[in-house]
Parts: C-alpha cells; sequence; structure tokens
C-alpha cells in the first residue's frame, strides 16, 4: 500500500508522467476503490475485534487507503472523482467516517477532506446524485452539530468546504 502511495504522489507523477499514468491507468481500470474500501474495512473489523482505542496499525492501514485515493484524485481530479462518487459504498463509508464520533480524528479529517475533495471536482450529476440519493448534504449538516460540540475544527472546515461546493454547484446549474 504504501508503494502504491508513494507512486501516485504528485512529485512521482512530475518525476516519471509516463510510468505514474500507466499504473493510474491500471488502478483505475480495475476500480481500486472497491478494493480498498473491502481493505477499509476489514482493518477497522480487526480493530474493532482486539479492542483497540488508540491509533494501531489498523488505522494507518486505513489512512494509506485513504492517502492512494486521494493521490489518484489529484492528479485526475474529474476522472477519479466522478468513478469513486459512482460507488456509493465508497461515499457511504467516508460520510460514515465522517459521521462516527469513535472515529480516530486523523481518519474522519482524511474522510472529510477527501470528500470535499471529490465533490468540488466532480460532474453536477454526482453532485445532485450526492445530495438526493445518499442523503450527503443531510448527513453532513448533521455532522455540524456533533463536531461542533466536540471542537474537531478540520473536519468542520472540510464539511463547511463541501457543503459551499454543493450549493455553489447547485446555483450555477439551476
Amino acid at each position: 500500500m504504501t508503494l502504491l502511495c508513494e507512486i501516485t504522489d504528485k512529485e512521482m507523477a512530475e518525476s516519471n508522467p509516463e510510468a505514474v499514468k500507466k499504473c493510474m491507468d491500471q488502478l483505475t481500470e480495475n476500480s481500486v476503490w472497491v478494493l480498498l474500501l473491502k481493505v477499509c474495512i476489514l482493518a477497522e473489523t480487526e480493530k474493532e475485534q482486539k479492542g483497540e482505542i488508540s491509533q494501531g496499525e489498523e488505522d494507518l492501514l486505513v489512512q494509506k487507503c485513504l492517502t492512494l485515493l486521494d493521490n489518484m484524485r489529484d492528479l485526475a481530479p474529474s476522472v477519479i472523482s466522478n468513478k469513486i462518487l459512482h460507488s456509493d459504498n465508497v461515499i457511504d463509508y467516508l460520510l460514515e467516517n465522517i459521521e462516527r464520533e469513535d472515529q480516530s480524528v486523523s481518519i474522519s479529517a482524511m474522510s472529510s477532506e477527501l470528500v470535499s475533495n471529490l465533490i468540488q471536482s466532480c460532474a453536477e450529476d454526482f453532485r445532485t446524485k450526492f445530495v438526493l440519493t445518499l442523503a450527503g448534504m443531510a448527513r453532513l449538516l448533521a455532522v455540524v452539530d456533533k463536531r461542533y460540540a466536540n471542537g474537531d475544527k478540520e473536519v468542520l472546515l472540510n464539511v463547511f468546504d463541501t457543503l459551499a461546493a454543493l450549493l455553489v454547484g447547485n446555483k450555477e446549474h439551476a
């Protein structure tokens, strides 16, 4: 996982664009986000079975999965955003990470930032799907109330960025 994160990093893409493009093509063609979702769910299940509260190997694995998704989105923003937003399970997982109060702050922050970046770079029909089909806006608004009380500033900022992108996107296309 670490190798894939390094290969898809922007600096690597600048130094070896052809190799990174081939890697990105393969990851995209094989819908790697579906596999990454399974890895994240298995890691969290293992963490729950161990009864761990602190950040362990499982959290680091989830963070690497989220980093890989974000790196891919950085390299091909609209293509990757649209493909990930097409996968309801992945978006639902990210929203659950933002909603869960028992989730580690770093994973909640990474998930909220990824959702914000995806919404800002996706096509309008995926924004609409996020709002209507996935109840994304309602779920994010509910998070604001919870997270404000806890003082999770980074998550709140990302949630507000997402809400703003949804509102601006819908206004521009109304």
